[in-house]
């Protein structure tokens, strides 16, 4: 890569205690110059004070009021209520917004539920009231006079550098008509989400490596699987953000990209889904795919459950190199602004793993 050509990214600590949430911010270009040529994009921003910070990090580190592209993964309170703060900021000018508006995709009707008085009005209101925040969040980007964008599986942004690889429109819909916060479908399908148990009942048992025992029949919730997942290509520098993303999400996406001649075995940053929660990802997922660095956001208190110490040992096993926030900023990059700052370690294997 020559030296006008550089690229970071930095996954930004989020919330506190055992909440944690994703605030992803990455830029490529010309980054060594005394007034960098650079693309800046925005994944996600955690909660309210993180998206404060976000804004902040941007200024300071970045040197720029200007956010060529922000992308929302999906509505859940940790991911999108910081990047209110983005739209609020007086000083900041975001180019584009990528988010799923379910209040206003003609493809999502009420054909699809049992309430035979819903208008198509009074349904895209109990959508708009059901994820307000997205909702707020249209709301300012519209006020500022931002293009929003609906993430079409295959859609693509700056010549092919940033593309989205799932969820295909079916799988969206399924997951987004059969989630809690809608009213009732006509049809529960095959997705429906088993919960997990209270984090305080988990027990404790010895690890044994090679003899991990793995709950297939756990799954993630439906507005989870509703995530954006977003292919980074630049430079060959690729990168596999999931957002929140289930077992299946991933599997559809990997089964896309392979359909489209991307190699998997070539990543240099897979960001694990769901803070590292085990009911999202399984051992044939882990095997499809290889990564210089598996990065997890997740809180500084989140253990057993983000991340579960569960997977943390199987990625290990299958010498996965596994890197957690827990309260700290992870930043990677080349042909950029050095950073004062100490290079990060891997995750450690658990000596003990999580039961139910």
């Amino acid at each position: 890569m020559s030296k006008n050509k550089g690229f970071e990214i930095d996954f930004l600590p989020v919330g506190e205690g055992t909440k944690g949430g994703d605030a992803i911010v990455l830029r490529f270009g010309n980054l060594l110059s005394d007034i960098p040529e650079q693309t800046v994009v925005v994944i996600d921003g955690g909660y309210q004070a993180d998206g404060v910070n976000l804004v902040n990090f941007i200024k300071s580190n970045y040197k720029t009021n200007i956010i060529d592209l922000v992308i929302l993964t999906h509505p859940d309170k940790d991911h999108v209520s910081g990047l209110r703060e983005l739209f609020k900021d007086e000083e900041l000018e975001v180019k584009k917004l990528v988010m799923h508006r379910p209040w206003v995709n003609t493809k999502i009707n009420t054909s699809y539920f049992k309430d035979g008085r819903l208008t198509e009005n009074s349904l895209n209101k109990k959508l708009a009231e059901a994820f307000n925040l997205a909702y707020e969040l249209e709301s300012l980007a519209l006020k500022k006079k931002v293009e929003i964008v609906e993430p079409t599986l295959g859609k693509s942004f700056f010549g092919g550098v940033l593309k989205i690889m799932g969820p295909n429109l079916s799988f969206y819909r399924e997951c987004l008509i059969n989630c809690e916060k809608t009213p009732q479908s006509k049809s529960l399908g095959n997705i429906l989400s088993k919960a997990y148990s209270n984090p305080n009942d988990y027990g404790y048992e010895k690890y044994v490596k090679g003899r991990i025992k793995w709950y297939e029949d756990e799954t993630t919730n439906l507005v989870n699987q509703t995530s954006v997942i977003s292919f980074i290509d630049y430079e060959e520098i690729q990168i596999l953000l999931t957002g929140d993303t289930g077992k299946q999400g991933l599997l559809n996406a990997f089964q896309y990209m392979e359909a489209n001649d991307i190699d998997l075995q070539s990543l240099k940053i897979f960001q694990v889904p769901h803070h590292g929660s085990r009911k999202n990802i399984n051992k044939n997922i882990l095997q499809s795919f290889n990564a210089n660095f598996c990065i997890i956001s997740c809180p500084k208190e989140g253990e057993p459950k983000h991340p579960s110490n569960r997977l943390i040992n199987l990625m290990n096993e299958l010498e996965h190199n596994v890197y957690v926030t827990q309260g700290s900023q992870l930043h990677w990059g080349i042909n950029c602004p050095k950073r004062n700052s100490s290079p990060a370690d891997p995750k450690e294997t658990f000596s003990q793993i999580e039961t139910l």
